[in-house]
This record gives C-alpha cells, sequence and structure tokens, in this order.
C-alpha cells in the first residue's frame, strides 16, 4: 500500500523513527534495567510496565518503518488545484471556513 505524504510530513515520521530507534532504545532498555535490580520478575510491576513500554515503542518502529518504505512524497499543486497537506478557506456566501 503506497502512503501518499507531504514532505514537512515524511520528515517528521523519519525524524520519529530515528529517535526511537536512538534514544527512545536506549532509556527502554535502561528502564527496563533498573526494573530487573527490584527482584522477582513474576511479580515486578514495573518491569512489566518497562517491558510493555518498549514493545508498544517497537511496533511504532515497524509502523513507522512500513509507512516510510511506501511513502511517496506528493508535491504541493502548481496550478491552483486542492491537494494533500494544503489549508483552504472555502466562501460561503461570504463567510470565511477553513
Amino acid at each position: 500500500m503506497i502512503h501518499k505524504l507531504s514532505r514537512k510530513t515524511h520528515e517528521r515520521l523519519r525524524e520519529e523513527h530515528a529517535d526511537l530507534t536512538t534514544r527512545g532504545r536506549i532509556v527502554a532498555a535502561e528502564k527496563i534495567a533498573r526494573a530487573r535490580e527490584h527482584g522477582d520478575l513474576k511479580e515486578n510491576g514495573d518491569y512489566h510496565a518497562a517491558k510493555d513500554e518498549h514493545g508498544h515503542m517497537e511496533a511504532r518502529i515497524r509502523q513507522l518503518e512500513s509507512i516510510l518504505e511506501q511513502a511517496e512524497i506528493v508535491e504541493p499543486s502548481k496550478d491552483g488545484t486542492v491537494g494533500l497537506g494544503m489549508i483552504v478557506t472555502v466562501l460561503y456566501d461570504g463567510d470565511d471556513e477553513s
């Protein structure tokens, strides 16, 4: 499935991916390590919460990778046609609505 994205959105998703794969993974590993220090993992709520958080983050990383791999950057139209990522104002009998 192709994901049509504006250049700005593509860049934002790329930055989020870079942040999660670097800083995010380091922070998650530190949280898991700290929680492990609390002892028995079976009844360690902090450990399970840290593992869940790590799992959600890894799922988001995979989602971003899929979107970015299948992304098509759509440039704004130069002919006055409304397109993806554009903000338009429509006039209804003199009233503005964005």
